[in-house]
């Protein structure tokens, strides 16, 4: 049997990237050294798993691995490590390369932030990361202030405010005059109508469970060059809403648990929708998620 040999030097930058995704800080460091290409890759791909260090050392280490994404999650910090605040002003001053920001809060509380939630103090720190382009926030205490925050953050692309419930219609304003911001989700979060009244460039939205309505979807499909939208759990919509969703550039759009009406949806589906390529229909059970309309 002929034998294959195959340098690592050849594998394909995703399948590298890929592996990269599992291993810790210095593993990581160590894998630069080898190639060129890896180094490039490196920066771009690699995963942070707080819980594997002492924040001093890995402190050390963003610094000098020139990293690009982290992850933190609330979880590492209950009793072991220092509250957001803290961490994310530490994050500021190591990571002045860092693209893509995640973080996961604790449960959101009614009475105010803990140590271990994101705050608005959170946010202000962030002003060093100008080049963010990323920015997905889980849960926390984030309110208007904050947003004001992420206003600043010219390069956002991309914002997820997934159950920061304390952010109001006033605050998202503030995030109307994004230049580059195309992604946005506010799951979960307790905005109305008149918050998105000023978007022009989006091009993906969510917004399940949320009080937006008909008002929202003639905004994000005749103002914004919107190509997916999901309003799953949105009351508000309803068959009203749907004909503005007639003959546009449209690709997928989620409209379970809304009010809209099957005749309604028979309606999308009419081939004269051409660019309508995916459909959650709201008569037919969750097992249907993302529905071709047509191949």
């Amino acid at each position: 049997m002929k034998k294959f040999k195959r340098s690592a030097r050849e594998l394909p930058p995703t399948l590298t990237s890929l592996v990269f995704g599992y291993l810790n800080v210095s593993e990581v460091a160590n894998c630069r050294l080898v190639f060129e290409q890896w180094s490039t890759l490196q920066a771009t791909w690699s995963f942070l798993d707080v819980v594997e260090h002492t924040w001093t050392n890995l402190l050390k280490m963003l610094s000098k691995s020139h990293v690009r994404r982290v992850l933190i999650g609330s979880g590492a910090w209950h009793g072991t490590m220092q509250p957001f605040d803290e961490t994310l002003a530490d994050i500021s001053e190591s990571c002045h390369n860092l693209e893509s920001l995640d973080v996961f809060c604790a449960e959101y509380n009614r009475d105010g932030a803990t140590a271990h939630q994101l705050t608005d103090t959170s946010l202000s720190y962030l002003s060093k990361l100008q080049n963010l382009v990323e920015l997905k926030i889980d849960g926390g205490y984030v309110t208007d202030i904050g947003l004001l925050c992420i206003s600043n953050l010219t390069m956002l692309r991309l914002v997820h405010l997934t159950s920061c419930r304390a952010i109001s219609d006033s605050g998202l304003k503030h995030l109307w005059t994004l230049p580059y911001l195309r992604n946005l989700n506010l799951d979960y979060t307790s905005v109305n109508d008149a918050s998105i009244l000023g978007f022009r460039r989006l091009e993906v939205f969510s917004a399940n469970c949320t009080n937006l309505g008909n008002k929202s979807l003639r905004v994000l499909v005749q103002l914004n060059p919107t190509k997916e939208l999901d309003f799953f759990g949105c009351a508000n919509i309803s068959d009203e809403g749907v004909v503005y969703l007639y003959n546009t550039g449209v690709s997928a759009v989620d409209l379970a648990c809304t009010s809209v009406t099957e005749e309604a949806v028979n309606l999308l589906c009419d081939e004269r929708n051409s660019s309508l390529r995916y459909l959650q229909d709201p008569c037919r059970s969750s097992k249907f998620w993302l529905t071709a309309v047509r191949s």
